[in-house]
This record gives structure tokens, C-alpha cells and sequence, in this order.
């Protein structure tokens, strides 16, 4: 099966349809190829874990679409329709707050553990 991540146009917009709509993610386009390695860098708010969140659509894109292990994910996609998806990639949110801690901890800027650090909201 093809490993390949693709996002197409991918948009997402917290709170859209309020006045405090946002975007975290503005017409992303990117293909992340399979077995290689891919580094997001970019400063707070930049919307770094609103990217890797779609990849195992733990978040849905406002406008876009997204093609993760052959299976294509849309506005329109029910989560029911997620949920071999997300089974199959295993990113769960406390692996993925890991994930994105690992660079700062090399770099010595982070000096808790992320277990040990307070609940957050995932947005």
C-alpha cells in the first residue's frame, strides 16, 4: 500500500462560521513521500501540530483534502469512516505531543517531560 501523504489546497479554521474563525492552515499543498523523513519547523501558533493532527485525521480540514494510506480525507468524511484510519497510523494525541516535543528536547529548550505536562487543549 502506498505510504505517500498528500495534501491538496488543505485549509482548516478554527471556530469558522464565528467571529473568532482562524485559520491554522491556509491553502497547504505537500507531499510527504513514503519512507522518508519530512522536519516541520516554524514558530508557535505557525500551525505545525494543525498539519501533523490531519495527517491521522484527529483533525478534518474546513477546505481541502488529504490522501493518507490510500484512503482520501475530505470536509465531508465521517469519523466512522476515520476510525481504520486512525487504528492503522496509531498517532494518538499523547504519541504525537511526543513526537512534536522531540526537537525541542534535543535541543535542550524543553525540560519536562510531556507526560508531565499540564493538559492542554489539542486544537
Amino acid at each position: 500500500m502506498d505510504q505517500t501523504i498528500n495534501f491538496k489546497e488543505v485549509t482548516h479554521t478554527y471556530q469558522a462560521d464565528t467571529p473568532f474563525a482562524q485559520n491554522a492552515l491556509n491553502q497547504v499543498s505537500l507531499t510527504i513521500a513514503s519512507g522518508s523523513f519530512t522536519a516541520i519547523i516554524g514558530h508557535t501558533g505557525s500551525g505545525k501540530s494543525t498539519l501533523v493532527q490531519h495527517i491521522n485525521a484527529l483533525l478534518k480540514p474546513t477546505t481541502g483534502e488529504i490522501e493518507v494510506s490510500g484512503r482520501t480525507i475530505t470536509p465531508a468524511t465521517t469519523n466512522k469512516n476515520l476510525k481504520q484510519l486512525r487504528k492503522q497510523n496509531n498517532y494518538s494525541k499523547k504519541r504525537l505531543s511526543k513526537i512534536l516535543c522531540l526537537a525541542p528536547k534535543i535541543m535542550g529548550l524543553l525540560t519536562k517531560k510531556p507526560e508531565a505536562m499540564p493538559n492542554r487543549r489539542w486544537h
